[in-house]
């Protein structure tokens, strides 16, 4: 998975799981864009405990800003329709989360694991696997730019495929060994495909 991503959620893991409101509350915009330039820069470089950076919701509001400007959402504009008509159906969810890009998969499959581990602190930080959904659906789910119209009327879906996911049980949940980003289209900024392919080698 990115590094950008598993650095954020090493921070939350480490110290935000009973932190009420994670994911939910935002953190101040001015410090997790300081946070995403210097993630930008070097993830590896980055301390989770950095005093720059104590607010823990500044290292959720860079999770999720990151997942947000990927310029192919993570669970693929071409499997977005797929997606949203198997909605329905948990079953069907997680059988496309198999058909997704490798890269992907992979980092969806370490993004749900994490949202597993932070539900069951749920009693404290009130983030039950449906508030989650609701925070992430529009985010890892979303309709090329010209087809704006699908977002509003979707979601609903969006959240109840994300919830989908988050439920199910250890043994249904992929594998989330790191893969090569070589023919991904993860980036965020201006680092290029390349430039980010041999850093997650």
């Amino acid at each position: 998975a990115p590094d950008v991503l598993t650095k954020c959620i090493e921070a939350v893991e480490k110290r935000g799981m009973q932190q009420q409101g994670i994911y939910r509350i935002a953190g101040t915009m001015t410090e997790v864009k300081s946070l995403k330039n210097e993630l930008n820069k070097d993830p590896s470089a980055v301390r989770v405990d950095d005093v720059r950076w104590t607010d823990i919701n500044c290292w959720a509001g860079c999770l999720k800003l990151f997942l947000r400007e990927l310029p192919n959402p993570l669970f693929t504009f071409e499997l977005y329709d797929q997606f949203v008509a198997a909605a329905d159906s948990a079953g069907e969810v997680a059988s496309l989360v198999d058909e997704l890009p490798e890269a992907h998969r992979v980092t969806v499959n370490t993004l749900l694991q994490h949202l597993q581990a932070v539900v069951q602190h749920e009693a404290v930080n009130k983030m039950t696997s449906h508030n989650l959904a609701v925070v992430f659906g529009p985010t890892v789910l979303r309709p090329r730019d010209n087809e704006v119209m699908k977002l509003a009327a979707n979601s609903d879906k969006h959240i109840i495929i994300v919830e989908h996911l988050i439920n199910r049980s250890d043994e249904e949940q992929g594998p989330v060994n790191p893969a090569r980003l070589d023919e991904a289209d993860y980036y965020w900024g201006a680092v290029s495909r390349e430039v980010v392919a041999d850093k997650l080698r």
